[in-house]
């Protein structure tokens, strides 16, 4: 068992690198939710409209939020034919888990089935350093 308590025999001095304090950061650290899908034909679209709006309340509830939708215009380099992606923003890793085993979600995760003919989600975290600079 772990004591959690501060104390002066566990107190790390600002000086010293704490590993786990590091790995806690890390694990703490905001998650983007990369989201590709591919709507079944004839009311494919109409269902996921749905399923998104009784989703985003739940969402919200461990802190996550919808980032901007796009609709892929033209492929440029390579063969990506999905018909929308958007980026789910949560606090952390566990923020997504307890939001994707949520009995709440269970009960409307059919909807996405219904609606989808192909999904590809991808867990992303920001680099270390920008690739822009």
């Amino acid at each position: 068992m772990t004591d959690n308590k501060v104390s002066e025999s566990n107190v790390v001095e600002k000086t010293t690198v704490n590993v786990t304090e590091i790995r806690q950061r890390k694990k703490k650290s905001s998650i983007y939710m990369l989201n590709a899908v591919w709507f079944k034909p004839d009311n494919g679209e109409a269902l996921y409209r749905k399923y998104m709006k009784v989703v985003g309340p739940l969402i919200k509830r461990v802190g996550g939020r919808k980032l901007k939708s796009f609709v892929p215009d033209r492929q440029v380099i390579g063969e990506f034919d999905a018909d929308l992606l958007f980026f789910v923003e949560y606090p952390d890793w566990q923020a997504f888990k307890d939001f994707a085993n949520s009995s709440e979600y269970h009960k409307v995760a059919y909807l996405k089935e219904e609606a989808l003919e192909k999904s590809l989600l991808i867990r992303c975290v920001r680099p270390e350093r920008s690739f822009w600079s």
